[in-house]
């Protein structure tokens, strides 16, 4: 919904493909997910526990820092009575120390 946000906790194994000393990767991670908020204007999740599925690309920019590309599938899996999933890009600035 326009002007409504929300917070996504999400925690799971990741699978990393590098391409020898080129400096990007490709990420594939899965796992379960905690949602703030489930309802969103006409968009209803069904509840705050959901699944995210995620494939994406890691370019090292710097020593310490990466700019990471996502694409997320979000769904309950049909725990939940309502399960429309959701799909999102996501672009992050990752800093390591």
């Amino acid at each position: 919904g326009e002007g409504e946000t929300g917070v996504l906790a999400h925690a799971g194994p990741k699978l990393e493909f590098e391409f020898g000393d080129f400096p990007l990767e490709l990420v594939i991670s899965s796992g379960p997910a905690l949602l703030s908020e489930h309802e969103f204007d006409n968009l209803d999740l069904g509840g705050s526990f959901q699944f995210v599925s995620a494939v994406g690309l890691d370019l090292e920019v710097a020593e310490e820092w990466t700019l990471a590309y996502r694409y997320l599938h979000i769904s309950n899996a049909g725990i939940h009575d309502e399960n429309p999933g959701m799909n999102l890009h996501a672009i992050n600035l990752l800093y390591s120390f």
